[in-house]
């Protein structure tokens, strides 16, 4: 206890930034925490370094055979003792921490919520960069499922702000682990929760634009499940030296890609299917 006391003296408001936003959304790469926090990443990597030194984070990666990974940094024994101070929560015990960092590090989940981290952590760089640009909103998985009752669990929900108008919406990332029957299964869901007046754009990101051709093929025909939707696509590749906010996305039966913040707006409420 005495060591976090001593180590939150010299934290920075950057610094109190990262474990904010790590204790929220679990786990981030380098390249997600430079985006998000650092204007060079040489920076980046000394400051990640000493906060891993001395506790406040934790972070590891996988022997590949060819190669290195980027770490992935989650919060340390001294972080989480901290955030949990700042909130109000009990300090769990170090045995604890310790394992929830290594079922972070092996959960077959892991690759998933990098992507989905790392979308946000693009949207987030953009705002960074353009002061016309907010990223006001980004929520977790778990917390978006505690708002709404369980009724659908997208993967992030988010809220941009740009050219004086505002846009939410909810985000799935696909990376290619279930079938195409399966997520447009999710639309029933999401029309349970418009019918309840909370209607956003549904953003699928697809690892692959193979997958997403063939989602757009499934889904164009398919106008009951999406009555009363906004649905649209991309794909990581599409946005990977540009920004989730730009046109790359496609509104499914449209044919011209979009920004995100020029994507149709569904209705209130649609009518029952």
């Amino acid at each position: 206890m005495a060591e976090a006391i001593d180590a939150q003296r010299h934290l920075t408001d950057r610094d109190r930034l990262l474990v904010r936003l790590l204790a929220e959304h679990r786990v981030l790469t380098t390249e997600q925490l430079t985006r998000v926090a650092f204007t060079s990443p040489i920076t980046a990597q000394h400051r990640l370094a000493r906060l891993t030194a001395r506790g406040v984070l934790a972070r590891f990666r996988r022997c590949l055979p060819q190669g290195s990974q980027s770490w992935r940094y989650t919060l340390g024994m001294l972080g989480v003792m901290m955030h949990a101070a700042r909130t109000g929560h009990p300090i769990p015990r170090p045995s604890r921490i310790t394992e929830t960092i290594l079922s972070l590090a092996e959960s077959p989940r892991l690759d998933h919520l990098l992507g989905i981290n790392d979308f946000f952590t693009r949207l987030y760089h953009d705002a960074n960069n353009h002061r016309e640009n907010v990223l006001v909103d980004w929520w977790p998985e778990r917390k978006i499922a505690e708002s709404v009752g369980e009724i659908v669990r997208p993967d992030g929900y988010g809220k941009w702000q740009g050219d004086t108008r505002s846009v939410s919406f909810f985000v799935e990332y696909d990376n290619g682990t279930e079938t195409l029957e399966r997520l447009i299964g999710k639309f029933e869901g999401y029309r349970n929760l418009a019918m309840a007046d909370i209607n956003h754009p549904i953003l699928f990101v697809f690892s692959e634009v193979k997958r997403q051709n063939n989602f757009h093929r499934v889904a164009s025909g398919r106008y009951r499940e999406l009555s009363g939707l906004s649905v649209a696509s991309t794909a990581a590749t599409d946005y990977a030296d540009a920004s989730p906010a730009g046109p790359v996305w496609l509104p499914v039966a449209a044919r011209e890609r979009r920004r995100l913040i020029d994507l149709p707006q569904p209705a209130a409420r649609p009518r029952a299917a």
